[in-house]
């Protein structure tokens, strides 16, 4: 194939030589001047040397029952150097344009006419025979023009639908937020009464049980149940407690580690002065619940728009602890582990804790749901996280981090034929309608996990059954970096300005030097960052944005990194120059056209999420769909 599409090349650059290469027949034609009009009479087919030309095609429609007559104007194609003009017109002998050819910028082009002889005839055949390369180049070009605009309406129409069922959907889910946040301001106003009732009548109390009562407002222990029954069993044996009292005064959190509390007359109060940890106990998972619930109706809310109020430096084991509390009750009489890395050795992530828990809550009633359908004997369930470090696909010395959260229990399973239809919505392998989790289901689970950039794996075999969640670590936000360099601090601003519609899914930072620019990389670097795109200028004291980027080019940690030159004094032949030399994917004169610039920042940061094999899903707002169709249609 690649052989095939070489000698392709050698015939097209073999006719570009022998008919296009006259200087007699070169022309130039300015900006928004037509090459020609629809209808009109063209003898010409033109080749593009320079610039880049727009098709429009004009379309009349009368209606006989109104006795009307409708004039449209519709966009046809872009063409740009190394594209044919006229292919159709000049070689089916019609000599009539099919559409306006407008100049979209300064052109130059190469033509012949229907006076222009053959070349070389006995060799390579007639002049029909020597252009079959060029027609069947145009028409391969019409029709992934076709396919292009195709694909675009439909993706459109996809988007429509979208948006109307998003509207619906967000009609209908403020009505039920509202409805629901009154009962829960009364819960959380009546709930915040009691505990201030309760303070003061229990600090008139003996001090062992407001001290056992404000323990409760702490929340049990998260550490295992096994550590519990191993503690359990050691206050039973030194203090001579019953076997309920021990296990009760295991979950107070690092009672351990108090000795204070651990004393004679502490201990002998203990077993009548327990509620008043309980009744602590179940406020504080009172309280976590009411907050919980406030933020499911704060996401319901926002289902419409697709919203979340996603931070920085979001901790995955907070989210682990506080879902457990609140499936608590589900997760009696089942062996329950949890093993958590200290909480400094997880880095914080762009993320929604309420997306976080509903995770976690779905994945634990899930398990917990399976173990009792079933009645599994000795029911346990695994809960692990750990960091992991992850090496670049591009064979780059880049590294990343993700975070791996495994559910594990010893249920019956799921059946192969089933992993990838519990995904989808409306499915449930639930008998009696036993509800799942909050209701969110799995299909939710996998939508906010995909928002993440991760995965979802499932491992299960009768008495195994593994859901693990991995979510990347980049940047430590999710967001990509994009630099722009301008050592004028008013045209820094402007290009920070043009591309803000871009802030939502990356990480804009403006530098003014060379020199600083290469700082940043390397701080980004270190941390482990990503960065997707650099816009330099091009002429600059200190170091020109040629050296700029041609030495990040040559720099394997940033191979993937897209380049923008942006030139305001340099001639047209230094800048192609600088192109070659820098390996820049482009370049813009300035004084640029803002939608411009954002559609190529929007391209090139398209190419280097596909090529770096990131998941694209959270950044679809700011991508190129064409360059992303085009991608997932080769691939």
């Amino acid at each position: 194939m690649i052989i095939e599409q070489e000698e392709f090349q050698k015939k097209l650059k073999r006719i570009n030589l022998a008919y296009f290469s006259d200087p007699d027949r070169i022309i130039t034609i300015s900006r928004g001047n037509s090459v020609v009009r629809q209808g009109e009479q063209n003898k010409r087919l033109y080749l593009i040397l320079s610039g880049s030309v727009v098709s429009y095609r004009h379309v009349v429609k009368e209606d006989p029952e109104t006795a009307s007559t409708s004039h449209k104007i519709y966009k046809a194609f872009r063409a740009g150097p190394g594209d044919y003009l006229g292919v159709q017109s000049f070689f089916s002998g019609w000599f009539r344009s099919s559409s306006d050819l407008i100049a979209e910028t300064d052109l130059e082009l190469a033509y012949i006419d229907t006076a222009t002889p053959a070349v070389d005839v006995e060799h390579y055949g007639t002049l029909l025979e020597q252009f079959v390369p060029a027609i069947v180049h145009e028409l391969a070009a019409r029709n992934t023009r076709v396919f292009d605009r195709t694909a675009e309406k439909e993706e459109a129409l996809r988007m429509l639908h979208r948006s109307e069922m998003a509207a619906t959907l967000g009609q209908l889910s403020a009505g039920i937020a509202h409805e629901l946040n009154n009962s829960l301001g009364v819960l959380s106003r009546k709930t915040d009464f009691v505990l201030e009732t309760l303070d003061n009548m229990f600090r008139q109390e003996n001090a062992f049980r407001y001290t056992l009562y404000n323990k409760g407002l702490e929340g049990a222990s998260s550490s295992s149940t096994s550590e519990q029954r191993r503690l359990a069993r050691q206050f039973e044996k030194n203090y001579g407690l019953s076997q309920d009292v021990a296990k009760a005064l295991a979950l107070i959190p690092d009672i351990q580690n108090q000795p204070e509390l651990l004393n004679k007359p502490f201990l002998s109060q203990l077993e009548q002065n327990l509620p008043y940890w309980e009744l602590g106990h179940d406020l504080h998972d009172m309280k976590l619940a009411v907050r919980h619930a406030t933020a499911i109706v704060r996401s319901v809310r926002l289902l419409g728009g697709g919203n979340t109020r996603r931070e920085e430096g979001v901790n995955v084991t907070d989210s682990l602890t506080e879902a457990v509390a609140l499936v608590k009750s589900s997760l009696r009489g089942v062996d329950f582990e949890m093993v958590l890395p200290p909480r400094d050795s997880v880095p914080g992530i762009f993320a929604d804790m309420t997306e976080l828990v509903q995770i976690w809550i779905n994945l634990l009633q899930n398990a917990c749901d399976a173990l009792k359908i079933e009645n599994t004997p000795n029911p346990s369930i695994h809960v692990e996280c750990r960091v992991e470090k992850i090496s670049s696909k591009d064979q780059t010395s880049h590294t990343t981090r993700e975070i791996l959260v495994s559910v594990t229990d010893n249920g019956p399973g799921v059946p192969k034929d089933l992993h990838e239809k519990i995904f989808r919505p409306n499915f449930t392998t639930k008998k009696k309608g036993l509800s799942f989790g909050l209701g969110l289901g799995l299909t939710i689970v996998r939508r906010i996990v995909d928002s993440y950039g991760g995965r979802i794996r499932l491992e299960s075999v009768p008495g195994h059954t593994v859901f693990t969640i991995v979510i990347p670590t980049i940047n430590n936000h999710g967001k990509i970096n994009i630099i722009c360099v301008d050592d004028q601090p008013e045209v820094l601003d402007s290009v920070l300005r043009d591309l803000r519609p871009l802030n939502s899914c990356f990480r804009l930072e403006g530098v003014e030097s060379a020199s600083e620019c290469r700082e940043l990389l390397e701080e980004f670097d270190q941390d482990g960052e990503l960065t997707g795109l650099i816009i330099s200028d091009h002429v600059m004291p200190g170091g020109s944005g040629v050296e700029l980027l041609g030495g990040i080019a040559k720099d394997d940690r940033f191979a993937g990194t897209r380049k923008i030159l942006l030139t305001g004094q340099a001639t047209h032949a230094d800048t192609i120059q600088a192109v070659n030399d820098a390996h820049i994917d482009n370049y813009l004169e300035k004084p640029w056209d803002p939608a411009v610039l954002l559609a190529t920042a929007r391209k090139l940061l398209t190419r280097f999420i596909m090529d770096k094999g990131i998941d694209h899903m959270p950044y679809m707002s700011c991508l190129d769909q064409a360059t992303l169709l085009d991608y997932l249609r080769r691939n």
